[in-house]
């Protein structure tokens, strides 16, 4: 009986029930209400016509909630696994120790720079690898809401990197 309640009060403190969910998908860290996959399928359209009014309207509501970025507060603390492309903030030619994650090739170059909750600041605190710019990846580490400012725009989530690797 004892042993049965040590092995259950163990599965209950480690269960993934009790950990925040793991991030696998940009989209998961866009809070619904602000997706803008979601939006327009809240009014009813798959695309947009803006020489409509109403399609113009809900169009604004998306480029509204694009500025405002907010980030995804269920993430926090969370184990992630991403792809993206890097932009690198620092480096030596043999190293770089933080870079920008961004979920598409060229993300970083426009502007206005892309919502705070579609860019990622990766700290890497351990780096052996420069990473060339828009190089794609995939990190794993843990996700944390935090906001970092760069030049290259308002990050609203920094990963403290476990693992960092090319894709082929």
């Amino acid at each position: 009986m004892l042993l049965r309640t040590f092995l259950l009060i163990t599965y209950l403190v480690s269960s993934p029930l009790w950990a925040a969910a793991a991030v696998s998908d940009w989209e998961q860290l866009i809070p619904p209400q602000y997706n803008p996959k979601k939006i327009m399928e809240r009014h009813g359209v798959r695309y947009l016509d803006l020489s409509k009014p109403d399609q113009k309207a809900i169009f604004d509501e998306i480029e509204q909630a694009r500025r405002l970025g907010p980030v995804e507060p269920t993430v926090n603390g969370s184990q992630a696994r991403l792809r993206g492309f890097v932009v690198p903030l620092d480096g030596d030619g043999e190293a770089t120790t933080e870079f920008l994650l961004v979920p598409e090739y060229g993300y970083c170059i426009h502007v206005p720079p892309p919502p705070a909750n579609q860019l990622i600041l990766v700290r890497v605190p351990n780096s052996r690898r420069a990473w060339p710019v828009f190089s794609e990846v995939e990190v794993s580490g843990n996700l944390r809401i935090e906001t970092a400012e760069t030049g290259n725009g308002r990050a609203g989530y920094v990963l403290t990197v476990d693992h960092v690797v090319p894709v082929e």
